[in-house]
């Protein structure tokens, strides 16, 4: 396999199963002081990565371990993108910043994570829907697919001060790292088996 380079993003990755993570730790303690170092943002960035990955799964034509790199890449950019723009006290704040977006032009962080495993920006348009949104917020990430779609909610948790999970009917969830529609989902973190 090739060398992978992405300019843009600064990364020099190639090899097998487990280079990219390499470079996206080295220095840093591995995976686990990274999650540590960044805290509650992890999750929240590891569920928008997951879920633009997913939908490039479902498009097909793209090989897992290609798909992986794209995710871990794209967990990245979002984590450097973010870092001084994450406000836990006040969620709103930074909401734009934070936004994924395709609306006709390709969301730059998608673009260069595509860069690192040779998808040009066309090919994304391909695979990708051509109105996407994405807000990734602490405490919540949701999307929006078409200007006129319904904003549906992937991950939610409790914030300081006492606010709960809700459901949202007819939206797509991620569970496991598949995309699963559900007419009618269920409480996600709740048991409702009772």
């Amino acid at each position: 396999m090739r060398p992978l380079r992405s300019s843009a993003i600064g990364w020099r990755l190639g090899g097998g199963p487990g280079a990219v993570a390499a470079a996206l730790t080295a220095g840093r303690g591995g995976c686990g002081a990274v999650r540590a170092r960044l805290g509650a943002m992890w999750t929240e960035v590891s569920t928008a990565a997951a879920f633009i990955t997913g939908l490039l799964r479902a498009a097909g034509g793209i090989g897992e371990e290609q798909l992986r790199c794209f995710r871990e890449c794209l967990q990245e950019a979002l984590l450097e993108h973010y870092k001084h723009h994450w406000f836990p006290l006040v969620p709103s704040k930074g909401s734009g910043y934070r936004c994924i977006r395709i609306n006709h032009q390709m969301d730059p962080l998608i673009g260069k994570a595509a860069e690192v495993i040779g998808l040009s920006h066309e090919k994304l348009f391909q695979l990708l829907p051509s109105e996407l949104t994405l807000w990734v917020d602490p405490f919540e990430v949701s999307y929006r697919i078409g200007e006129d779609g319904s904003i549906c909610v992937l991950y939610e948790s409790p914030q300081p001060g006492g606010i709960t999970m809700k459901t949202y009917p007819n939206c797509f969830w991620l569970v496991d790292h598949r995309i699963i529609e559900y007419s009618n989902p269920p409480a996600m973190g709740r048991d409702t088996s009772h």
